[in-house]
C-alpha cells in the first residue's frame, strides 16, 4: 500500500517532514498520485486543484524562495487543495529554504501534511507511473479480496454456516481476529475459537458507549467494530482485531464483510421466525392429534404440509436424547431424515425427547410394522439412532389418527424397553391394544355412559373439559399442562372438576385407566349406533367377559409365570396398593428394591412401561380376566 511513509523511506527522493509530529498524524495517508505543479504555473494561477484529490503536489520551485507574492499564491493553493483533500504537498527546495510560518500554520489547520525534497526533479519523474503501478496492483488485491469474500456468499441465505465460513476467511485475509456477535444470542461466529475471549472488551465497549455504537469506530488499537444493521438498530455486531492498522482497503473489505453479513443475519433471523412460525403449527397440530381431533389437526396443516395428515391412520416415534442440549440438533437430523414425511415436535412434557408421527395407511385397527424394509420412517430413524451415542428410541404400531394419544403411549412404553436392548431401538409391543379387544357396541354403551356427565356440559365447556382430561388421566399434571399449553393449577381445576362430575377420586390409578379407557373406546368406535336399549347397562367388569380377553391375557402374562420368581404376586399386590411400592413391599413381607426388581422384569418380559397408565391398565385387565386379581374397585370421591 502507497502512502506518505512509504515515499519518504525511498532514499531516491530525499524527503522530510517539517514538522517531528506529521509522521505520525499523516504517515498512513494514501497516495494515489502525483501532480507537478512548476513556478509559472503557480504564478500564473493556473493550478488545477481539483485534480490533486487524493494527490501528492509536488511544487518545483527550482532556485527560488517561498517567499513574497509566490507564497501568497502558495496558501491561496492550499486553501483548495485542502478543499479538494490533497494527500499533502512537496517543495522542492533545501529545508534552509522551506516554508514560510505562515504557511506551516495555514497547513497546520487546514490538516495538509508539508514535505520537502532537496532531490533534483529528475528523480520525480517516474514517480507517478510508479504510483499508477502500485494502485493498480492494490485495485487488482482488493478486487481478488472483494470476489473471495463474494464467493463465501452461500447458496441459501439461510445456511446456518454461513457466519462461521464468512468470518474463517475475514480473518484469514486479514491475518487477525474476528467475533460476530449479538448481546441476546451471544456469539454466532468467532474465528479462531479464541477472538471470543479476545475481543469481548472492545464488543462491551460498543455496547456501552453510543458513540462507539455508531458506526465503524476503532475501539482501540487496530481493531474495528461495524453494526450489521445500522440502518434496523440490530445489536449484531463484526468485531476485528488486526496486527497492523487498518488500510483504506482493509477497512473497505471489512465494511463489505459487514453488509453480507448482515445479509445472512437477516435471513436467518427471518428464516428463524419461518420456522418457529412452522413449528408452532405442527405442535398445535400435534396437540389436536392428542385430544382426538384428527379433523382439525388436518386443518392447521393443510398449507404447512399439505396431504401429511391425510390417511386414517399414524405410528409415533420417540426418541430420547438423554441431554437437553442435545436434543435441538437430533431434532433437526430427524426433520433431515423424515423429509416432510413426518412430523417432528419437540416433546413439552420431557425436554429430552423428541417426537415424530408418521401417518400411515392401514386399515382398521393397529398392525405391527411390515417387514422393517418398508418402514421408511422407521427405518431412516433407526439409522439416526445407530449413528447417535446415548441416545435411543420407541416406536408405536399403527393406530386410528384418532387415538394418537395411544401411539405415544406405546412409543413411550417401546422406549423403556429400548433401555434394555443393544441396538437402543424397540418397534412396537406385540400385543393387541385391550380396547380393540371388546364387543364394539357395548364398549361403546359402557363409555357413553362414564363420560354422560361430560358430554351433558355446555359445549364450550364440555371442550375445554375434554381436551385436559383426555392428557391429564395420562400423565402427571406438570407434563399435561405442557402438552395443553397451559398452566398446571389449570389442570388441577378441571381435574378436580371432572372427579366431582364422575363421581371417581382421580388421583387413584384404576379410576383414571376406567376414563382413559372410556375415550379410547369412544375414539376407537366413533360410528357406532348408540340407539337406546331396554336391557340393562353392562359394567366395566363384564366387559371384561369377551372372549377375545382370555387368549390375550394369557399371551401377555406368560413370560411372567414362566419366570422362577413370584413376578404375578408382586404385581398383583402392586397393582391393589394403588402402585405405591413401599405398601406392596409391606404387604407382601419382602423389601421395597425386591418389588421394584421385580417390576423391572415384567417390564423386560412383557415391553410395558409400568410407570405409565397404558402398563398399569393391561397389566390390571390381563390379570382380572386370568386370575380375578386386582379385583376391580372404582374409588369415589369425596362430595365437595
Amino acid at each position: 500500500m502507497l502512502n506518505l511513509d512509504s515515499l519518504v523511506a525511498d532514499a531516491q527522493l530525499r524527503l522530510t517532514y517539517t514538522s517531528r509530529t506529521d509522521a505520525s498524524r499523516y504517515g498512513r495517508v494514501r497516495i494515489r498520485g502525483l501532480l507537478i505543479l512548476t513556478g509559472g504555473e503557480i504564478e500564473a494561477d493556473q493550478a488545477a486543484a481539483a485534480e490533486a484529490a487524493g494527490a501528492l503536489v509536488f511544487l518545483a520551485l527550482g532556485p527560488r524562495a517561498l517567499t513574497g507574492a509566490t507564497a501568497d499564491r502558495v496558501d491561496r493553493l492550499l486553501r483548495q487543495l485542502a478543499k479538494h483533500r490533497a494527500a499533502g504537498v512537496v517543495l522542492s527546495a533545501p529545508s534552509s529554504r522551506g516554508y514560510p510560518a505562515a504557511t506551516r500554520a495555514m497547513a497546520e489547520r487546514l490538516g495538509i501534511p508539508l514535505l520537502n525534497t532537496d532531490a533534483p526533479d529528475s528523480a520525480w519523474g517516474s514517480v507517478d507511473t510508479d504510483i499508477q503501478h502500485c494502485r493498480a496492483r492494490d485495485a487488482e488485491a482488493q478486487l481478488d479480496q472483494l470476489t473471495g469474500l463474494l464467493k463465501r456468499l452461500p447458496a441459501q441465505l439461510a445456511d446456518v454456516t454461513a457466519v462461521q465460513r464468512i468470518a474463517d476467511w475475514l480473518a484469514v485475509s486479514l491475518n487477525g481476529q474476528v467475533l460476530v456477535s449479538e448481546p441476546e444470542r451471544g456469539v454466532l461466529a468467532a474465528s479462531p475459537p479464541t477472538a471470543a475471549a479476545d475481543l469481548a472488551r472492545a464488543v462491551l465497549r460498543q455496547v456501552s458507549e453510543p458513540a462507539v455504537r455508531a458506526g465503524a469506530i476503532g475501539a482501540g488499537e487496530h481493531t474495528r467494530l461495524v453494526s450489521l444493521a445500522p440502518a434496523t438498530g440490530a445489536d449484531t455486531v463484526l468485531a476485528v482485531a488486526s496486527p497492523k492498522p487498518f488500510e483504506e482497503p482493509e477497512t473497505t473489505l471489512v465494511a463489505c464483510a459487514a453488509r453480507l453479513l448482515g445479509l445472512v443475519d437477516q435471513a436467518q433471523r427471518e428464516n428463524g421466525t419461518a420456522a418457529e412460525s412452522a413449528r408452532a403449527a405442527r405442535f398445535a397440530a400435534f396437540q389436536l392429534l392428542m385430544v382426538g381431533e384428527p379433523a382439525k389437526a388436518q386443518r392447521v396443516l393443510a398449507k404447512l404440509a399439505p396431504g401429511l395428515l391425510d390417511t386414517n391412520s399414524a405410528r409415533v416415534f420417540v426418541i430420547d436424547c438423554e441431554s437437553v442440549r442435545q436434543r435441538e440438533q437430533t431434532a433437526l437430523r430427524c426433520e433431515t431424515a423424515v423429509s416432510g414425511r413426518a412430523l417432528v415436535i419437540r416433546c413439552p412434557a420431557m425436554d429430552t425427547h423428541v417426537i415424530i408421527v408418521e401417518s400411515t395407511h392401514e386399515e382398521g385397527t393397529a398392525s405391527a410394522c411390515p417387514a422393517r424394509e418398508s418402514c421408511g420412517v422407521a427405518a431412516e430413524l433407526e439409522n439416526l439412532i445407530s449413528a447417535l451415542d446415548h441416545h435411543r428410541m420407541g416406536g408405536s404400531s399403527s393406530h386410528p389418527l384418532a387415538l394418537v394419544a395411544n401411539a405415544y403411549e406405546e412409543a413411550v412404553t417401546s422406549l423403556a424397553v429400548a433401555r434394555h436392548m443393544r441396538q437402543r431401538v424397540a418397534l412396537s409391543p406385540a400385543h393387541a391394544n385391550v380396547t380393540q379387544l371388546l364387543n364394539p357396541q357395548a364398549a361403546r354403551r359402557w363409555a357413553d355412559s362414564v363420560l354422560e356427565p361430560i358430554w351433558n356440559l355446555p359445549r364450550a365447556q364440555r371442550s375445554l373439559i375434554e381436551e385436559t382430561v383426555r392428557v391429564a388421566v395420562k400423565f402427571q399434571h406438570t407434563a399435561a399442562a405442557a402438552i395443553l399449553k397451559i398452566h398446571r393449577n389449570t389442570v388441577g381445576v378441571r381435574m378436580r372438576q371432572v372427579a366431582e362430575l364422575l363421581h371417581l377420586d382421580l388421583s387413584q390409578p384404576l379410576n383414571r385407566v376406567l376414563v382413559a379407557m372410556a375415550f379410547d373406546i369412544v375414539d376407537q368406535y366413533p360410528g357406532i349406533d348408540m340407539a337406546p336399549v331396554q336391557e340393562e347397562q353392562l359394567s366395566f367388569v363384564d366387559l371384561l367377559h369377551a372372549p377375545e380377553l382370555q387368549p390375550w391375557a394369557a399371551a401377555l402374562l406368560k413370560p411372567i409365570l414362566d419366570d422362577r420368581r413370584d413376578l404375578q404376586g408382586t404385581v398383583q399386590a402392586w397393582l391393589e396398593q394403588c402402585t405405591r411400592v413401599e405398601d406392596a413391599a409391606r404387604t407382601l413381607g419382602i423389601s421395597e428394591a425386591t418389588v421394584r426388581s421385580h417390576l423391572h422384569a415384567v417390564e423386560q418380559l412383557t415391553g410395558l412401561d409400568t410407570s405409565a397408565l397404558a402398563g398399569v391398565r393391561d397389566l390390571t385387565v390381563a390379570l382380572h380376566v386370568r386370575t380375578g386379581r386386582p379385583g376391580i374397585r372404582f374409588e369415589q370421591c369425596t362430595a365437595a
